[in-house]
C-alpha cells in the first residue's frame, strides 16, 4: 500500500502547491495506470463509462500538463518521455483508486 501511495502523494502535493498551467516533471514511483479518459477504469460501478488503459507507468519520469479535481476524484493529465499523453486518476475523497481492477 505504501508503494502505491508515493505517486499519489506526489501528484496531490502538486495540486496543493497551486494549480498553475506550467508543466512539471515528476518521477512516478511504483505503478500507475495511464488512461485514455479522465476517470477511473470501471467507473461508475453500476454502468461504467468507456475507458482504456493506454499502458502501465512504472518507475519513470513524466511531465504533468494539468491537474484538476472534481467532486469524485483527482486527475492529472500527463505526457510520458516518449510523448504519449493520457490521464492518471489519483484518489477519491482521500482514498486511492484501484489502478488495475480485475476484469470479470
Amino acid at each position: 500500500m505504501k508503494a502505491r501511495l508515493a505517486p499519489i502523494l506526489a501528484i496531490a502535493a502538486m495540486v496543493a502547491s497551486g494549480c498553475t498551467k506550467q508543466t512539471e516533471r515528476v518521477f512516478i514511483e511504483g505503478e500507475l495506470a495511464l488512461l485514455e479518459a479522465p476517470y477511473p477504469l470501471d467507473w461508475p460501478r453500476g454502468a461504467p463509462k468507456p475507458n482504456r488503459l493506454i499502458r502501465r507507468l512504472h518507475d519513470e519520469n513524466v511531465e504533468v500538463l494539468d491537474t484538476f479535481a472534481d467532486k469524485d476524484f483527482l486527475v492529472s493529465k500527463i505526457r510520458t518521455s516518449d510523448g504519449v499523453e493520457g490521464y492518471v486518476v489519483c484518489c477519491s475523497r482521500g482514498m486511492p483508486f484501484e489502478q488495475f481492477p480485475a476484469r470479470k
